[in-house]
């Protein structure tokens, strides 16, 4: 296709957007702040998970800080993000949901264990975690002298999104709850940056076709040394807007307007790429190309150290 019909068919997937929106502080946290707040998460997620009595070794690197827990769970706090990690230590094949059950069954299973460890206590004023959709990790076995055992359902696992207001917060999913059997908490990831309250600037919203020009700018540069151009072997899949969270590595002081798109190249293989662009004039945080950041070197990490919480 052309780049007039790349541009055209990526606006219209865009959904209505507001003439104006916020850009919002976040809270700068040290990592004491992590701390206390991966003290509290072990806290409250004790009890679903099936941990008694005092937590593991805090083992604090340069960029996280591990807890090894007993009975082979582990916790992992980010110092740049807040993004905090539980797990267990569950077998992966104990726990398991042994009859079949729907989807309907199975999200009342996670909905449950995310209100038992409160997830909405990790948002602040007008601002919610909504439930987006319901995954399945199944298992299954065979046997050349007997016919092939029914999948069983080893977890069920349900992803939330972060919304301000009626905008959502688009990255990876705000917060992840993996459940077994038996009301059993295995893992919980809450990936929400807390807000601090402050409005930075009321802003105007660029219209979509736009923020598809700049889409298309951003990705074009994944085809070289061709004599096809990116839009002869990409299609539009989505375009969303909202506000986007970086990865939980990655440091980050504003949520600010913007744009998100999916675009699948079809060749020999096929991949989707996503992008993201300001929906403002001004850029508040820096939207290079998401997974085009080299990765930190090892050369400059920071010998660990042990540290016992308070």
């Amino acid at each position: 296709m052309s780049s007039k019909e790349f541009i055209e068919q990526l606006t219209e997937m865009a959904p209505r957007v507001p003439d104006q929106a916020e850009v919002l502080a976040l809270r700068r946290l040290s990592v004491d702040d992590v701390h206390a707040r991966a003290r509290r998460f072990l806290s409250m997620t004790a009890e679903a998970s099936g941990r008694t009595g005092e937590e593991g070794d805090w083992v604090v690197g340069p960029d996280h800080t591990l807890v090894r827990l007993p009975n082979g769970g582990r916790a992992v706090a980010y110092h740049a993000s807040g993004s905090m990690t539980v797990k267990a230590g569950l077998e992966p094949m104990s726990h398991l949901f042994t009859d079949p059950r729907d989807l309907a069954n199975l999200t009342g299973h996670v909905e449950e264990i995310a209100k038992r460890v409160e997830l909405d206590m990790w948002i602040g004023r007008d601002e919610r975690l909504e439930f987006e959709r319901l995954w399945q990790i199944k298992a299954s076995a065979t046997d050349p002298r007997a016919a092939t055992v029914d999948a069983v359902t080893l977890r069920a696992v349900g992803a939330y999104r972060h919304y301000v207001g009626e905008v959502p917060v688009w990255g990876q999913a705000s917060a992840v709850v993996k459940v077994a059997a038996g009301g059993q908490l295995d893992q919980l990831e809450m990936h929400v940056r807390p807000t601090s309250g402050d409005i930075v600037d009321r802003v105007a919203v660029l219209p979509p076709d736009q923020a598809a020009r700049a889409v298309l700018e951003q990705l074009s540069g994944l085809v070289t040394g061709s004599e096809l151009d990116f839009t002869d072997i990409a299609r539009p899949v989505s375009f969303m807007f909202g506000y986007f969270s970086h990865g939980k590595r990655k440091s980050q002081r504003y949520l600010a307007p913007a744009y998100v798109a999916m675009v699948r190249t079809e060749g020999e293989e096929s991949l989707n790429h996503l992008a993201v662009v300001p929906a403002t004039e001004k850029q508040y945080v820096s939207f290079a190309r998401i997974g085009a950041d080299p990765a930190p070197s090892a050369s400059v990490r920071e010998p660990v150290r042990v540290a016992i919480p308070a």
